[in-house]
């Protein structure tokens, strides 16, 4: 797929069509990392990996697992 190379300010820009972006899930202000490698320029998208404080603040009434029952308690579980 061809594109042209605008100027953007002092910089260059690329413009990234809709079907390349919801292909490798790239949305607006999405970082990413620019690298050259073998004479290309690579654009590969950083996933951003929740923290586990907010993976536990997103816990609600809705989403939390019920308890599991594993049976009768057998040998030294202390429960």
């Amino acid at each position: 797929m061809l594109q042209k190379v605008k100027r953007w300010g002092h910089s260059l820009a690329i413009r990234i069509p809709a079907s390349l972006a919801r292909e490798l899930h790239i949305e607006p202000d999405c970082e990413v990392d620019l690298r050259v490698e073998d004479g290309k320029l690579l654009i590969v998208p950083i996933s951003k990996r929740k923290r586990l404080q907010e993976l536990v603040d997103a816990i609600n009434e809705n989403n939390l697992h019920k308890e599991v029952e594993w049976g009768e308690v057998e040998g030294n579980e202390i429960w």
